[in-house]
């Protein structure tokens, strides 16, 4: 211990200490000259600590790591890897006891280092990275900028190198920079990081683009599509338009309207505006296809026609029977659907029958027996075609008037029944059940019946005429009786054999 001895006034004495208190926990000093490097195991030398060493701190910043405990002698302490270049205070403490030291940090590695997978254009590919590793550009690059306090804030040094690097103006070739990586155990490696800087050219390459099809288009016609805007090439410059195709044609904007549609190659540049078109097909739910071109780029070009909108059968026509002088009443909008106008062929030369507008009218004549059936063809139109749909019709004369000829009531066993025919050419006779074909001749008809028993016997008679038209049906009763004749009797007598 040194006194300092001063003055004596009175009985008292006064003594200053100087030096430090040997007795109490000291930081004698850091790496032996007070100062620290990035990231490395610094040793701190201490004296008079009673305790180990739970904590250390460097300025505000807690909770540094601290390697060892030691009761006395020296510690190993880990400083921040994202210490500033500065000077410091250090505290090393336990639960009772602190020493303070002010020592100077130099940061050598200013970058925290990206962890993990990078790709293959990053500064830091094919490295070997770990964690809590910082870097520094040892040697920049000579022919440009590397913004790597932005790539920093950014998180951009796992990313594209050729995003925080701006070439030298007019610089064009390979460029190269050295970068330092400050591993957590304090050791260092050196890479050497490549850019590749092309040379600026003229950019003609238009922004690809498609041209939407056209559909449900009007038929030989021209449509056209929608403008296409010439995109990403350098202004001034200028690239060729092209079409190809039948009846295929553009027009240009340059910013005063459109010009004439053309199909001549011209030339135009960014911002300009070129709109196709295409004639349409003659033909309904048909495609005409072209091309255009823009310089490299192209799109193909479709218009389709609208699907026909034909007349629609809604109910078909029933065929018709009708009897001469019969009225015939039809009207065709009953059947069709979406006609414009109709049109109806195969009616009989000289009929009573007529067709106008959708109406079939008229009264049924000879002449319309005479041609029975026909076939009559009804045919509804639109503007985009017609459809079709026959039907027959069938006119029949008067039916034939048929009847039997008195007697029914004879004595003959042997009968024969007969009547007229009116304008049947055919008779059928059904007597008791059994059926008979009698002919017909000049409108009579005559049939001889077998040997039947006195009796009465149902007849029916049927019959039609030559197209067919049937006679009403006609019945009677044939009575046979058996004659009686008794002697002295000037008059017969008659007894039914029943």
């Amino acid at each position: 211990m040194d006194l300092n001895l001063g003055y004596i006034t009175g009985s008292n004495a006064e003594m200053g200490y100087t030096g430090a208190y040997a007795g109490g926990p000291t930081i004698n000093s850091i790496n032996t000259n007070n100062t620290g490097d990035q990231y490395q195991q610094v040793t701190a030398t201490i004296s008079g600590f009673a305790g180990d060493i739970t904590g250390f701190t460097v300025g505000a910043a807690n909770g540094v790591v601290v390697d060892g405990t030691v009761a006395g002698g020296t510690v190993t302490l880990r400083l921040p890897g994202d210490l500033a270049t500065g000077t410091y205070n250090a505290t090393v403490f336990n639960g009772t006891e602190s020493a303070l030291i002010s020592f100077a940090f130099t940061q050598t590695h200013s970058y925290t280092s990206p962890y993990g997978l990078v790709d293959s254009n990053s500064a830091f590919f094919d490295q070997v990275l770990t964690e809590f590793s910082y870097h520094r550009v040892a040697v920049p690059f000579s022919n440009g900028v590397l913004d790597a306090a932005g790539a920093e804030a950014g998180s951009l040094w796992g990313n594209d190198l050729n995003d925080i690097y701006t070439p030298d103006a007019g610089y064009s070739g390979t460029d190269t920079a050295t970068f330092e990586i400050l591993y957590a155990d304090g050791t260092t490696a050196q890479w050497v990081a490549t850019v590749a800087v092309t040379e600026p050219g003229v950019d003609t390459t238009p922004a690809p683009f498609t041209v939407t099809p056209l559909t449900n288009q009007p038929l030989n016609e021209f449509v056209e599509f929608a403008p296409i805007t010439v995109a990403d090439i350098d202004p001034g410059e200028e690239i060729a338009v092209v079409v190809t195709g039948t009846d295929v044609e553009y027009a240009v904007d340059t910013g005063s309207g459109y010009a004439a549609f053309t199909s001549v190659s011209t030339n135009v540049q960014v911002g300009h505006l070129v709109k196709p078109r295409i004639r349409t097909s003659v033909q309904f739910s048909t495609a005409a296809t072209g091309s255009i071109a823009i310089g490299s780029e192209s799109s193909s070009l479709s218009a389709t026609t609208r699907a026909a909108v034909l007349p629609a059968l809604t109910l078909a026509i029933p065929d018709l029977n009708f009897g001469q002088g019969d009225t015939v009443s039809l009207d065709l909008n009953t059947y069709f659907s979406g006609a414009t106008s109709y049109a109806l062929t195969g009616l009989p030369a000289g009929s009573g029958l007529s067709f106008s507008g959708s109406q079939l009218t008229g009264t049924t004549s000879a002449n319309d027996i005479a041609a029975s059936p026909f076939t009559l063809i009804a045919e509804a139109f639109s503007a985009d075609g017609s459809i079709t749909d026959a039907f027959a019709v069938t006119v029949l004369g008067d039916a034939p008037v048929i009847a039997f000829s008195a007697p029914l009531t004879t004595t003959d066993t042997s009968p024969i029944v007969s009547g007229t025919a009116d304008t049947a050419t055919s008779i059928t006779l059904t007597v008791n059940g059994q059926t008979y074909t009698p002919a017909v001749t000049s409108g009579q008809w005559s049939q001889q019946l077998p040997t039947l028993a006195p009796n009465s016997y149902p007849m029916t008679l049927n019959g039609e005429d030559a197209e067919g038209v049937p006679a009403e049906e006609v019945q009677a009763t044939l009575l046979i009786i058996e004659a009686v004749v008794n002697a002295g009797v000037a008059a017969s007598s008659f007894r039914f054999g029943f």
